[in-house]
């Protein structure tokens, strides 16, 4: 009797002990392991790629590295502050970010920024709007001439509202992931040999550089012979003499050496031109949360207002010190030019709004531009 009392006692012992040693699931497949300290939550075995495999913050990731197209010269404002944010993003993230800028249009020509980043050649591209007439007519409405801006800063705090405060723009960058929107800075003539530019009728017959459907039409519309060329060209184009004078912003003279061709400016403040810095969507989903926080906190209003103060800067150096120095002539427009300039200009946002009518409330759009001027 002793003995069958032993043996059950023993028994109940073992199938106690059982269920503790290595109870439940124990396949391979099964990946979901105990967190090794407490309150840290357990996690899958990470996919292949950019996806964590540990590091000094938490989880890290493989390296990404960003490629960036843009079509002005190394020199140019818009380089000098991509190189910055490139820098700022790398030391943020330890080096996990590596953004390679691309610029002078190594990548492709200036008007293939949209092609180029939605089919993910590049990662990113800054969009020059005017390069492309008709594929963002709401932004077009920004570069329409003579709205009242006074500088880069000023214009690019209006179209950083437009995007954030209104839905006018949406579904003209739905492709992308859009980083900010600046403007440039003011829109000069300015001209290879000296001129006198009184009033319209001295610019009769002159061959003159522009971009953008509006502006050319705005040039038009002064008696000029509007000549569409490239910007990696326009050098050339002086040189040969093909263009007797050119509209751009300041930076443009700057950063494309057109000085050392050019006698004559005059500040007619023609437009100021919408710029896009956009991103990839399936790039950019890719980055981890913390990296995303670090775009939203070096790009938008605040990176698109240190491009435009870039801008701003860009036209002082040229007026004051690169004019000067290459004997050259700035001038401000007189009264009968001023008049004239800006006489012209109703019939052109007369023609935005009717081109644009059945695509949008255009008429809309650009009362409420003006109002924010």
């Amino acid at each position: 009797m002793k003995r069958v009392l032993s043996l059950i006692l023993v028994l109940m012992f073992v199938l106690a002990v059982l269920p503790g040693c290595g109870g439940g699931n124990t396949g391979a497949g099964n990946t979901n392991q105990p967190a090794s300290n407490p309150g840290q939550t357990a996690t899958n075995t990470p996919a292949p790629g950019n996806q964590p495999s540990g590091g000094p913050s938490g989880p890290s990731y493989d390296p990404f590295v960003l490629r960036v197209h843009h079509h002005d010269r190394a020199g140019s404002s818009i380089n000098t502050w991509l190189t910055k944010w490139a820098d700022e993003v790398s030391a943020r993230t330890d080096g996990l970010v590596t953004i390679e800028l691309y610029p002078d249009s190594i990548l492709g020509e200036q008007k293939m920024g949209y092609e180029m980043t939605t089919s993910g050649t590049c990662d990113i591209s800054w969009l020059a709007i005017a390069a492309t007439p008709g594929v963002f007519p709401v932004s077009e409405a920004i570069q329409l001439p003579m709205l009242g801006f006074s500088d880069a800063k000023g214009a690019t705090n209006v179209v950083m509202d437009m995007w954030e405060q209104t839905d006018y723009m949406s579904n003209e960058y739905k492709d992308f992931e859009v980083l900010l929107i600046h403007t440039n800075g003011d829109a000069a003539i300015y001209f290879a040999k000296e001129t006198t530019l009184n009033s319209l009728a001295d610019l009769k017959g002159k061959n003159i550089r522009t971009v953008g459907s509006w502006v050319t039409k705005y040039c038009a519309a002064m008696g000029a012979n509007p000549i569409t060329v490239l910007a990696s060209e326009v050098y050339s184009s002086f040189e040969k003499g093909l263009i007797d004078g050119a509209i751009t912003e300041w930076n443009f003279i700057l950063g494309f050496q057109t000085y050392e061709l050019c006698k004559s400016y005059y500040r007619i403040r023609a437009s100021y031109s919408p710029d896009a810095l956009v991103m990839n969507k399936d790039s950019y989903a890719k980055l981890p949360d913390e990296v995303k926080q670090i775009f939203e906190e070096t790009t938008g209003r605040k990176g698109a207002l240190e491009i435009a103060d870039l801008y701003d800067a860009a036209a002082v150096t040229v007026i004051n010190e690169i004019i000067p120095q290459y004997n050259g002539i700035f001038n401000e427009p007189g009264e009968t030019l001023k008049k004239e300039l800006t006489e012209i200009c109703a019939p052109i946002w007369d023609e935005w709004i009717q081109e644009n009518a059945g695509k949008f409330n255009s008429r809309e759009i650009l009362e409420w531009l003006r109002s924010q001027i």
